[in-house]
């Protein structure tokens, strides 16, 4: 709760300086524009994950909850250790095609790799490779732009999101995440000076499904769903 408190407070001051900047005059995007954004780099999130799966006749099902705030540093750790993928900061790129209508979406990819080596009183003791992750993400999404200004307009946003990761230690127990979530993003584009300006509002991640399987384990059903306020920048030809 503290960390939503002080999310809404953050967003508040920015919106307030944003409104104070464009005295002198900005504008919003418009038909052929090609909007290229920072987005996610401030958030105060709410998350809800659900896993569900069956063995020998046994259901089990968990449900983990929590509030997450950042401000640039776009941490994607949870509570327990985790990671809510919609925390991090992402590229975006939309195309006008009239003033009212744009299309676009996000596209990331991460993988990393390496070794963990341990002496005790000058004798190995740990000499071995860490399992290679790696993942990527789709977010295609349409737009609508409805201007309230000269430097103020509406930009409500939706699309859908699938996100996939893999596991690959040094041996056997190999697993893939995959989640898919409905997007909505009711924003608001704040032109501080020509073809440059915030994009602020609120964002809604539903999930809509996805599935944990690892080797000689049962598939594991999973939902993420994030919800809250979020902030970035964005230029725009």
């Amino acid at each position: 709760m503290k960390n939503m408190l002080a999310g809404v407070a953050s967003l508040g001051a920015a919106m307030l300086l944003s409104s104070a900047a464009m005295a002198e005059g900005g504008g919003v995007p418009a038909e052929r524009s090609f909007v290229l954004s920072a987005d996610r780099m401030f958030g105060v999130y709410g998350y809800k994950g659900t896993s569900e799966f069956s063995e020998r006749g046994v259901k089990v099902e968990a449900e983990q909850t929590g509030t997450q705030f950042s401000l640039l540093w776009g941490a994607a750790t949870t509570g327990d250790g985790g990671a809510n993928p919609d925390a991090i900061p992402r590229v975006s790129a939309d195309y006008f095609l009239s003033d009212l209508i744009s299309l676009g979406g996000s596209l990331g990819y991460y993988s990393s790799s390496g070794d963990l080596k341990a002496k005790a009183n000058g004798t190995s003791i740990t000499d071995e490779s860490l399992p290679d992750v790696s993942g990527y993400a789709i977010a295609p999404r349409v737009g609508f732009m409805f201007p309230l200004s000269d430097s103020i307009g509406f930009w409500g946003r939706a699309g859908l999101t699938y996100y996939h990761q893999t596991v690959d230690p040094d041996g056997p127990g190999e697993s893939n995440d995959s989640i898919e979530q409905l997007n909505l993003e009711p924003m608001f584009f704040f032109g501080l000076v020509d073809h440059f300006g915030i994009v602020a509002g609120g964002v809604l991640d539903l999930g809509l499904g996805g599935t944990h399987e690892e080797t000689n384990q049962p598939d594991v059903d999973i939902k993420w769903t994030n919800y809250g306020i979020t902030a970035g920048l964005a230029g725009y030809l």
